[in-house]
Formats: C-alpha cells, structure tokens, sequence
C-alpha cells in the first residue's frame, strides 16, 4: 500500500470512528437525561428534522469528501516534510507542532468566523450552520460546503501544514481538534468557570447559537477578549450568575 493510499484510508477511518463514538456517547446521554444539570439548556427542544438532515449530509461527506480531501491534500503535506512511516518525533517536536496547529487554528478560526458573520455573506454561508440554537453534537459539521472547506477544515490542518508535521502527530491533532468542536457543540458545560474562561467550548459557544451575538473563537476565547466580541456574552453570564446565587437548584 502507498503512504497516500494509507494516509487516506488511516485520515478517513479516524475521522469516522472518532465522530461517530463520540456523538453516539452524547445521543445516550440526551436521551437517558444523563448529567442534566451540567446541560446548558436542560429543557430546550432540539431541532430533530434538522438532526436527520445532519446525519445525511455527514455520512456523505465523510464517505466521499473526506477521502478526497485527503487524497489532495497528502501531496502539500509531502511537499512540506510530512513523513507518513518514518520515526516518530522526539516529544518536544510533538508539543511544538501541536501548539502551533492550536495557535494557527485559533487565530484563522476567530478572524474565518468573523468574516462569516459579516451581512455580505452571512446569509449564503454560515446561515445554515445557524439553523440550530440549541447545539447536539453533530451540529460541529453541519455547514455550507464553501464554508467547511475554506474555513472549517482548512483552518483546523493550516497549522500541521505549515510544519509539515509527521502523519502521527497530525492524526492525534484531528483526535484534538475534532473532540473540541464535538464538545464546543454538545450543549454541555463541564468545565469550572476559571478554565471555561478561557475556552470557546460549552456556555461561550452555545451563547453564540442561541443569540448569534459575537463569542466567534475557535479554540479559546482569547481573540474574543482582546476584539471586544464577548462584552454581550460577559454581560449575560454576570446576570446568570447573579440570578444563580439568588435562587439557587437543589441538587
């Protein structure tokens, strides 16, 4: 078998497993009522047509579209030093490339995602990725076909790309990043305030579906504090918290 001819099979396989496990733990979590007090909103109704379409769009994309992708994409990543059966890097190599995937994904994702909700393109673009307010996981792919590729998938490899990191290191990113956007969109809320602060997953991102009102981050929420595009969100958390700690759940 080739390295493209593996790097594909490999690319795609991970993909498809790791999607599909993960929103299946989720789907058993919504329907048995599992953690419902770390839900965001416990009580809304989800869009189930609207999930069915989801499904279908997705299974043909990573049938077809994510081998092809793959299959393109193996030759740029050749070209810039991946290596698909060589000798795995030392762990400060690892480290180093994944934090750049992560800095380059931030940063593309924040300004991609801005651009996305500009009046110009919005409403040919990322209007359909908008059509759920209230988030399931399988919600992190269902996009317009331009926007997935220029922005969603491009952005997420840009980094690996760019250090032309060896296939093992780029399919442990895919683990990464694909389980961060899996989570951004479950409509769960795990983490404690002091680190959910920082990241883009959970209440920051469900805030940006339910109001579709700034919170554009693609890993943290670092480009949000310093653009000032997560003022309404901040103003809205401190009414929320204060509501909380006046009538607080029974547990």
């Amino acid at each position: 078998m080739s390295d493209q001819i593996f790097f594909v099979l490999a690319t795609s396989l991970l993909n498809f497993a790791l999607f599909w496990a993960h929103n299946l733990l989720l789907f058993v979590m919504y329907k048995v009522k599992f953690l419902k007090r770390y839900q965001i909103q416990p009580d809304a109704e989800v869009d189930v047509p609207l999930v069915w379409e989801n499904i279908r769009e997705t299974l043909i994309a990573q049938v077809v579209g994510v081998p092809l992708a793959a299959y393109v994409l193996f030759q740029p990543f050749s070209y810039m030093g991946m290596s698909v059966r060589g000798p795995i890097p030392a762990y400060s190599v690892i480290f180093r490339d994944l934090l750049v995937a992560a800095a380059v994904t931030d940063t593309m994702g924040y300004w991609g995602h801005r651009a996305l909700h500009h009046k110009s393109v919005y409403k040919y673009f990322h209007k359909k990725h908008h059509r759920y307010t209230v988030n399931v996981g399988i919600a992190a792919v269902f996009a317009h076909p331009v926007e997935d590729t220029f922005h969603n998938t491009f952005s997420s490899i840009a980094g690996c790309l760019l250090m032309g990191t060896h296939a093992l290191v780029f399919w442990l990113w895919v683990v990464i990043r694909q389980t961060e956007s899996i989570n951004a969109h479950s409509g769960y809320q795990f983490l404690p305030n002091f680190i959910s602060k920082w990241c883009s997953g959970g209440r920051f991102h469900e805030y940006h579906h339910s109001h579709n009102v700034g919170n554009y981050g693609a890993l943290t929420t670092i480009w949000d504090h310093l653009m000032g595009t997560d003022v309404s969100f901040l103003e809205y958390e401190q009414k929320r918290l204060a509501k909380d700690a006046a009538h607080p759940k029974s547990s």
